[in-house]
């Protein structure tokens, strides 16, 4: 059984929505120990490859592990202790934090294949794009990319709930080209996954967007100053990591649904005591 570049790249999704569906529900049970978690996780883990390993490679695939060598044994030392420690964080910290460290796995893993192994990754690994919504553009976004040949750009297509915050978390920074919106949500969510920003200038973000704080925000409609801002963040990990810390932090402490709640109350209670009476009794 061979999968195709595109089915590679759908078990990959599908994989990963699991993983961080797994991280959630672990998150919140709450009458069972870490390590009752990691042995019952680690046993239907085991059942599964059982059944799934024959299935894909054929039953010679046990008698090809025996002749693995020492590295393929080290190899699953690692994953265990891996594993363990996952879950066991998982009790211990906020399911956000422990994902979110989880996705510096294959940066890790990638410089580790570079300085010890002298593995050279192309560019376009380390530039992978993520387009992810729907509309009237995407049809004529995905002839480009094809016509180009661009093998490092996919659509996800309209995404919600944790698939949509999976993307977030596995980013490096959000793009957002739109030309006229109120107070965009997305931008928002993104900041609160601690995403720089590189933005138009429109709407509610002219009100609070920080230039060079919490990403670069223009009023450009051209690409190539988009792909210029971009660059600025690619080539400076310092920066983004500056970036997404404020972003996150500002989310937290700006948007969350009670203080927005206690925000519009205020502003009623402010809207009533300056209300000529007339008005107050109309209403």
């Amino acid at each position: 059984m061979r999968l195709t570049h595109g089915g590679a790249v759908w078990l990959m999704v599908v994989v990963t929505l699991m993983w961080g569906t797994a991280g959630v529900v672990t998150r919140h049970l709450a009458q069972a120990h870490s390590f009752e978690i990691t042995f019952w996780r680690s046993l239907f883990t085991t059942l599964a490859l059982l059944v799934i390993l024959p299935l894909w490679r054929g039953r010679a695939v046990f008698s090809q592990l025996r002749r693995g060598g020492r590295e393929i044994w080290i190899s699953g030392v690692c994953w265990a202790v891996m594993f363990t420690a996952f879950m066991v964080a998982l009790t211990l910290a906020s399911t956000a934090s422990v994902l979110v460290t989880m996705s510096l796995g294959p940066l890790f893993t990638a410089l580790a294949a570079r300085f010890f192994i002298g593995h050279r990754l192309p560019a376009r690994t380390w530039l992978a794009i993520v387009v992810a919504g729907a509309g009237t553009q995407l049809e004529k976004a995905a002839t480009l990319v094809q016509n180009r040949q661009l093998a490092d750009v996919s659509f996800a297509g309209e995404i919600h709930g944790e698939a949509k915050y999976a993307v977030l978390r596995a980013a490096d920074a959000y793009l957002f080209p739109s030309h006229s919106e109120g107070l965009p949500i997305s931008v928002l969510e993104a900041m609160a996954c601690g995403l720089p920003v590189v933005t138009r200038s429109v709407g509610g973000l002219q009100d609070f967007f920080e230039h060079g704080k919490m990403g670069f925000i223009t009023a450009s409609r051209e690409p190539r100053v988009f792909a210029s801002l971009l660059s600025r963040l690619i080539q400076d990990p310092m920066l983004r990591s500056r970036m997404s810390a404020f972003n996150h932090a500002y989310a937290r402490e700006h948007f969350t649904a009670p203080q927005i709640a206690a925000q519009l109350g205020r502003v009623y209670r402010l809207l009533r005591e300056s209300a000529h009476p007339a008005v107050l009794r109309a209403g």
